[in-house]
Formats: C-alpha cells, sequence, structure tokens
C-alpha cells in the first residue's frame, strides 16, 4: 500500500490568491488538485488527510462544513477520494496555528504504525515535520506557491510509478 500524506493549505493553495477569490469561497486551486490527481494516478497512492481541514470531516469522511464539501467535490472531480486521517494528538487547538503546531509528525508517524501495510509514503506539506524519521519522505511546499510539477516528479521518485 502506498499513502500520500496530504496537507491543504500551502499545498493545495497558496500565498497567491485574491481577495477576490477567497471572499468567494475559492479556498482550493484547483491546478494544484489536477497535478495531486496526476501523482495519485502515477503511482496507485492513497490519499490521508493530515491537514488542519480534517477537523471539517466527521469520522466517516463525511464534509461537516462547506470548505471541507469544496475538497471533496475537487477531489471526486478529478477522480480522488480520501482513504482515510489522521488523528488530532495536540492538547491545544495548535491546528488553529499550524506554524506553531509541532504534532503533526507524530500524528502521521501514529497513522503509520497503526497501518503497517503502509510500504511506501509521501508528505505533501509545507511546513517543517520536525522529525528526522520523515524527512526522506517530506515533500515541503512552498506555501507561496503550493504543489508543483517538481513536488510531483519528487514524489513520484520516492512512491514509485503504479
Amino acid at each position: 500500500m502506498k499513502v500520500i500524506f496530504l496537507d491543504v493549505d500551502g499545498v493545495l493553495n497558496s500565498d497567491f490568491r485574491s481577495r477576490k477569490q477567497i471572499a468567494s469561497g475559492q479556498l482550493i486551486d484547483e491546478e494544484r488538485v489536477q497535478l495531486l490527481g496526476e501523482l495519485v494516478r502515477r503511482t496507485g497512492a492513497e490519499l490521508v488527510l493530515h491537514s488542519g481541514w480534517r477537523f471539517w470531516l466527521d469520522e466517516h469522511l463525511r464534509p461537516i462544513r462547506p470548505e471541507a464539501e469544496q475538497l471533496v467535490a475537487l477531489l471526486k472531480k478529478h477522480n480522488m477520494t480520501l482513504a482515510g486521517k489522521t488523528d488530532d494528538l495536540s492538547e491545544t487547538k495548535s491546528y488553529l496555528i499550524p506554524r506553531l503546531s509541532l504534532t503533526k509528525g507524530d500524528e502521521i508517524l501514529l497513522w503509520l504504525q497503526m497501518h503497517p501495510e503502509v510500504k511506501k509514503y509521501v508528505i505533501l506539506e509545507d511546513l517543517d515535520l520536525h522529525k528526522l524519521r520523515l524527512k526522506p519522505h517530506h515533500i515541503q511546499t512552498d506555501p507561496c506557491i503550493g504543489l508543483t510539477e517538481e513536488d510531483v516528479e519528487r514524489a513520484v521518485s520516492i512512491l514509485g510509478e503504479k
């Protein structure tokens, strides 16, 4: 089994979004979703959400907020679904200030421990995960740009083609 741990902010969107886009609810850049779709198609990997956006999905991965509805709809439009989400290990609501969160790496490591069937994985994340063990699997995106073709190629080299 191959897994892509997916963050949203800084991966499927960027700081270059216009105020008009944000005001109209366009919180995800569809071009970034298309790149993610290419990665999934080429590798056969499953998506596991480790973004703060996971709090906007119920335990069955159904959206409970409009933002999550948009995410799920765009993934579906590009033939992708979420296979899971990481657990929340934060003691406080640190996910509300993601730059200060240090728990994301631990949450991914716990998920991997609970899923020994995972043979290869990559982490698409714009933040430093503070875990040396995860570094070879971490594709750190530029939050000003989001996911790029180069990031996809690096991820394919880690996961391997189908």
